[in-house]
């Protein structure tokens, strides 16, 4: 459990981290267009839901692979 606890944290960070840059970038190149930004909540979820199903998807095949292993031949 604690690699996909690890993949769902560093995808949240991701998720967190891509949205400010994304927000930001979209500031400044409304300002430099002299252009209104308008940023709609739909693709965002979109976004933070496929981010999620990503995370999961590549998180669950080393936390089965961790479960299966054996704490003696984990710690060779």
């Amino acid at each position: 459990m604690q690699f996909l606890a690890e993949s769902l944290a560093i995808t949240l960070l991701g998720m967190v981290f891509g949205s400010i840059v994304g927000w930001g970038a979209s500031v400044l190149v409304g300002k430099f267009a002299k252009a209104p930004v308008v940023i709609s909540w739909e693709p965002f979820a979109l976004a933070v839901i496929f981010s999620l199903i990503v995370g999961l998807f590549f998180g669950i095949q080393p936390a089965r692979r961790a479960a299966r292993l054996k704490p003696v031949e984990a710690l060779q």
